[in-house]
């Protein structure tokens, strides 16, 4: 039998703590909650309720609504990662080995949060030279998150490549991995995993939240 709950079981439950209801702000009024339950409650603001499956009609939003689901992505990959603040390519190495994506979709997901929130012009550009044109596209949750378009190649220069983003498989496996990280950290058991959230929880928090 499992003894009574700790500290880190109520950090654990309060930084994962899903949003209950729309229009709810600044969320748990006068409640400890997480940037995690304030950024899942303004996207099911921005799109639909969590429960609830894609409806394109409800999109209100769909740039701030991906931007926050990348932001979302960050978060849980600096939780994996042990730290509140992670470079490109730690995000990248995050990316690939808890969403189970190759190694050039991580990066993908990479320039897509860059192209979101460097401009909002969908737009990346690395410092290779390489530029990436992206659009978001409509699509079931369970296909895949980018639909190479178009790709050219200049005489003398790096590559221009363009995808479609599907939203509503992003949206999906966000929510999907939340899940599945708040099942792991509530696991005693798993006790490198929590580790590594309470080093990265002191970054990942406001005077305002928990």
């Amino acid at each position: 039998m499992q003894s009574p709950r700790n500290q880190v079981d109520r950090q654990v439950e309060t930084f994962f703590a899903p949003p209950a209801r729309r229009g709810r702000w600044p969320g748990r009024i006068g409640k400890e909650h997480s940037i995690l339950f304030d950024l899942r409650r303004d996207l099911q603001d921005l799109s639909v309720y969590e429960g609830e499956l894609p409806d394109n009609q409800a999109l209100i939003a769909p740039n701030l609504a991906a931007l926050g689901i990348m932001i979302g992505f960050e978060i849980l990959a600096c939780v994996y990662q042990g730290s509140g603040s992670i470079a490109n390519a730690a995000k990248a190495d995050a990316f690939r080995k808890f969403l189970k994506v190759s190694e050039k979709e991580s990066w993908l997901l990479v320039h897509f949060r860059d192209a979101l929130a460097h401009g909002y012009q969908l737009v990346a550009r690395t410092r290779s030279g390489e530029i990436f044109h992206f659009a978001l596209a409509s699509g079931q949750p369970e296909d895949s998150f980018f639909t190479p378009v178009k790709s050219s190649v200049r005489a003398t220069g790096p590559a221009s490549v363009r995808y479609e983003v599907n939203f509503w498989a992003l949206r999906h496996r966000f929510l999907e991995t939340t899940k599945e990280f708040s099942a792991r950290l509530a696991n005693r058991a798993n006790s490198s995993e929590r580790n590594r959230f309470i080093a990265a929880l002191p970054q990942l928090r406001s005077d305002n939240f928990i």
